[in-house]
């Protein structure tokens, strides 16, 4: 019994188990291929930032440039920070899908008597680590940052999706597949049995005729029909339907006897079934 109710345990479980793994394997696949992609993103933005400095730093750090911030400050009231779509920044952006959202985030950092502050972040989107380049006096610092105005849902679209996808695919075709096995099992189990013009129902409940009508039968006369449907070549011995039947009764021949030719009348009127008996033996139930 304790092997039976294993059985069926892992019967059920095991399905769900595979499906749970291979959903979270998709899961667990789409986000390394998104945050390896961020990765590739970012490094993209840093490579790009570099080559820019190189040629253009002189520019960013120049005293007019930060004098032209440090009046923008002077009008705002505060630390400003720009946004500058730096044509040279965008070339050296490797990935033509990054190139449109790539922008330079400039801010100055530093003034006179004091050090160089952190770089404000991006608003949204993949950004680098800022690059603080000093002015020439070295009074003031201007923070260069690569940034990429793309969300998620854009770096997403950029990795590479095609194994999550297939596992994805994979655990609901096994959702699918165990699905539809459980229904056909079930279809199995509740399809009725029909024999010689007599059909018991899915539950085994009832016995119909040929014509959809129930036939009656006593509620022995019902379990013995019912033995005689589900046994091998529906044969049935003299001690198999005694102790079926009458387990604590020592000798139940004459009530066997009795039940028999009760239940052969009723089955040979309402179907071509008949029952025979061998010697008292064992009984057959025979389609004539």
């Amino acid at each position: 019994m304790r092997l039976s109710r294993i059985k069926k345990a892992l019967a059920h479980g095991v399905p769900v188990f595979v499906f749970i793994v291979l959903v979270g394997s998709s899961a667990m696949a789409s986000v390394g291929s998104y945050c390896a992609t961020a990765d590739l993103v970012e490094g993209d933005l840093r490579r790009a930032l570099a080559d820019t400095i190189a040629a253009k730093g002189a520019y960013y750090a120049a005293n007019d440039t930060i004098r032209t911030f440090r009046g923008l400050q002077a009008a705002a009231g505060g630390n400003v920070v720009m946004r500058v779509d730096d044509a040279t920044f965008r070339r050296n952006i490797a990935s033509g899908r990054l190139r449109e959202s790539a922008y330079l985030q400039v801010s100055i950092v530093g003034g006179p008597g004091s050090g160089v502050g952190p770089a404000v972040a991006c608003g949204g989107g993949i950004a680098t680590d800022a690059v603080v380049l000093r002015s020439a006096d070295g009074a003031s610092a201007v923070a260069l940052r690569g940034c990429a105005g793309c969300s998620a849902a854009s770096v997403l679209a950029m990795s590479d999706q095609r194994l999550p996808l297939a596992l994805f695919a994979a655990a609901l075709l096994w959702a699918f597949g165990c699905a539809a096995g459980r229904r056909r099992a079930s279809l199995s189990r509740a399809r009725a049995e029909a024999y010689g013009g007599l059909e018991l129902s899915a539950d085994g409940a009832l016995f119909v005729d040929a014509a959809g009508e129930p036939v009656r039968l006593t509620p022995m006369q019902h379990r013995l029909l019912a033995m005689f449907f589900a046994a091998e070549g529906h044969s049935l011995s003299h001690r198999e339907i005694c102790d079926a039947l009458w387990p604590k009764k020592p000798d139940a021949s004459d009530t066997l006897y009795t039940l028999i030719r009760r239940l052969r009348c009723v089955v040979e009127q309402r179907s071509s079934l008949r029952i025979e008996s061998d010697r008292g033996r064992a009984y057959r139930l025979t389609d004539r």
